[in-house]
C-alpha cells in the first residue's frame, strides 16, 4: 500500500512538472515556483498507451520505454485554510496558507493523504472531460475519492 502511495505521488508531481512552463522551455529538473497546493481524487480514466522517456528526475528515476496506463489521480489547485477558521484569501489581512511564501522553486509536490468524514451523498458523482497532452480528451471521467492534499516541495539527496 506504502509503494502505491510513493508511485501516486511520483506520478502527480511529475505529470505537473510535464505541464509546468518551464519544463516546455526545455529547463527539465530545474525548479520552479510552484504557487498553490492541489487536491486530489482517484479517478478512472482511459489509458493513452503513449510511451515515453523520463529525464532530469530530482528522484533519480529516469526509466526508459515506460507505456502510460490508465489516468487514476486528478489533482487540480485549491486554497487552504486553516481547519475550522473564517476563510479569508486577502493577501493583506486574510488566513489563507501560502503554499510558497518566500517564492523560491519547487522540484515538484510532497502529498499527504487525508482524513475527512464520509457523509452520504444523494447525488451522482461528477463527471468531467479531461484534456491532457498524454492523451488528449478523456470523456466522462469521474472523480471518485479526495485521497491527497499536495504542496510544492524541493528534494535535496542526503549524502
Amino acid at each position: 500500500m506504502k509503494s502505491r502511495v510513493a508511485l501516486s505521488a511520483l506520478i502527480v508531481a511529475g505529470s505537473l512538472a510535464l505541464s509546468a512552463p518551464a519544463a516546455h522551455a526545455g529547463f527539465g529538473g530545474t525548479p520552479f515556483p510552484l504557487t498553490s497546493f492541489f487536491v486530489c481524487h482517484g479517478i478512472k480514466g482511459n489509458a493513452p498507451g503513449t510511451v515515453v522517456d523520463v529525464d532530469s528526475s530530482v528522484l533519480g528515476t529516469n526509466p526508459q520505454e515506460v507505456k502510460i496506463g490508465s489516468g487514476v489521480l486528478a489533482c487540480v489547485v485549491a486554497k487552504l485554510f486553516p481547519g475550522g477558521s473564517v476563510h479569508n484569501p486577502d493577501p493583506v489581512v486574510g488566513n489563507e496558507i501560502n503554499p510558497n511564501p518566500d517564492g523560491t522553486g519547487s522540484h515538484g509536490l510532497k502529498c499527504y493523504t487525508v482524513s475527512v468524514s464520509r457523509q452520504p451523498s444523494t447525488t451522482p458523482p461528477n463527471r468531467y472531460t479531461v484534456t491532457d497532452e498524454l492523451l488528449g480528451e478523456d470523456a466522462d471521467v469521474q472523480a471518485n475519492q479526495f485521497q491527497y492534499i499536495c504542496a510544492p516541495a524541493t528534494f535535496q539527496l542526503v549524502p
